[in-house]
């Protein structure tokens, strides 16, 4: 801001947009009492999480579960149950494996 007319300054052109004034590229950097700095609001450049996955309405009412359910990839209805199914059959399958041990068996 140029603290004379309380006008904008155009850094590049190094001119007041109010009153037209101009600075040589060394009195831009070195003028004091000419201008002064304004807070410019910070823009948060960090990633958005896109929009969120859409699920049953009754995961509300049990706690927990639809903040999950929230976080799950957007993926088609059938791909999250296939992935479900298959990821209880890997687990079920480790669990019977160390459950019958059946490498002691002789």
């Amino acid at each position: 801001m140029h603290s004379h007319c309380g006008g904008e300054v155009d850094v590049k052109k190094k001119q007041c947009r109010k009153c037209k004034k101009k600075w040589s590229w060394w009195a831009f950097l070195m003028d004091p009492t000419g201008l002064r700095l304004i807070s410019i609001p910070i823009v948060d450049k960090t990633p958005k999480q896109e929009s969120r996955t859409d699920y049953a309405k009754w995961a509300d009412k049990i706690p927990y579960v639809g903040d999950v359910a929230a976080r799950l990839p957007k993926w088609p209805r059938w791909a999250r149950i296939a992935t479900t199914v298959l990821l209880f059959g890997a687990v079920t399958f480790a669990i019977a494996l160390i459950w019958w041990r059946p490498w002691e068996r002789g």
